[in-house]
């Protein structure tokens, strides 16, 4: 199978399938879906006014209603219909962005003005050409990941109650605050380090970017979404602001956790503790699961690792200490801090 680099959509994991002939097209797409699903993608196709698919695939009595100019949408158990009326050209990039918030891979088949990267199909609709479809498939979504930037939001908005006192503006024995190490220990993992919620930070500190919380929602989840609403196209290293025995290797086993099918990764200790949202990686997806934890009416961001689409994977023996938070000031006199 051959690939073109793309020159558009570059960060997206759309592309462009040729090589379907009418006859033997569906088929194929339906086996080389069904593989991809195994590997645990969800899978959109988008098919051009054009090719001769896209109206073997609606229904007639679909047909007549989508010719007469209505959108069509179908609800079943567990299913949904959609077909849509022409895009236009102006928006459909930012179409295709918004399909890719909610599936791992967008396959559009036929021709299109947008220069995609472009999977030639192989003759015949055989299982080694369709595993081999597959696994190109698998290739050119790690290489996409890559190029998606990653952030880090360093929450700073707790009340520090049981503290007695800002817990980012603790100072180690060097006198530089947690807050100074955090971010010193994530930037150079990542394109930019944001601070999310209130309160007084180092001078040296000054110049990064502050993110307001969502009105009227409370806890991390009000920083979380806020940044992930501001940057929708990033994904996000989440940190609290009182572990500080953030480790570059901890960060870096997180960010080594991204691959093709999972939207995030909540570690937890151990295989039957709960999960740690505040030291974590969200792909740019997991703003749409956020909202849905909103939308429900609760504020537990842990509620984001029962998605079917987070990884919970148990923390390395030997990173786990960076987990490590401090609450309270005995706490913090029985550390090593």
């Amino acid at each position: 199978m051959k690939t073109m680099k793309p020159k558009d959509c570059s960060g997206l994991p759309v592309f462009r399938l040729d090589g379907l002939d009418a006859a033997g097209g569906l088929p194929f797409l339906c086996n080389l879906i069904s593989e991809l699903r195994n590997c645990g993608l969800r899978v959109a196709l988008v098919f051009s006014q054009e090719h001769q698919l896209s109206t073997d695939l609606l229904p007639m009595d679909h047909s007549r209603i989508f010719a007469a100019g209505g959108d069509i949408v179908s609800l079943g158990a567990e299913q949904l219909y959609l077909s849509r009326q022409t895009v236009s050209p102006d928006r459909i990039r930012l179409y295709l962005a918004d399909l890719c918030q909610h599936y791992d891979i967008v396959l559009v088949v036929g021709e299109t003005d947008l220069a995609l990267p472009v999977l030639q199909l192989p003759e015949g609709e055989t299982a080694t050409g369709i595993s081999a479809c597959a696994l190109t498939i698998l290739n050119l979504l790690r290489q996409t990941l890559q190029q998606v930037p990653i952030w880090a939001c360093v929450l700073i908005g707790g009340r520090s109650s049981r503290m007695g006192r800002a817990k980012h503006l603790l100072a180690d024995g060097r006198g530089r605050t947690w807050l100074e190490n955090t971010v010193a220990i994530l930037e150079p993992f990542v394109g930019q380090v944001v601070l999310s919620g209130r309160g007084l930070v180092p001078e040296s500190l000054l110049d990064l970017v502050r993110i307001p919380d969502i009105p009227g929602v409370a806890g991390p989840l009000a920083g979380i979404l806020s940044a992930m609403r501001w940057q929708p196209e990033v994904s996000w290293l989440v940190v609290a602001c009182d572990m500080p025995s953030l480790s570059p290797e901890s960060l870096q086993w997180l960010i080594d956790s991204r691959q093709p099918g999972r939207w995030g990764t909540v570690p937890r200790r151990s295989a039957d503790s709960h999960v740690e949202p505040l030291l974590a990686h969200y792909d740019r997806r997991c703003r749409s699961i956020f909202e849905e934890v909103l939308a429900a009416g609760s504020l537990r961001i842990g509620d984001v690792a029962g998605h079917a689409k987070i990884a919970t994977p148990v923390i390395p023996a030997q990173f786990a200490q960076a987990w490590d938070n401090i609450n309270t000031p005995e706490e913090l006199r029985s550390s090593a801090l």
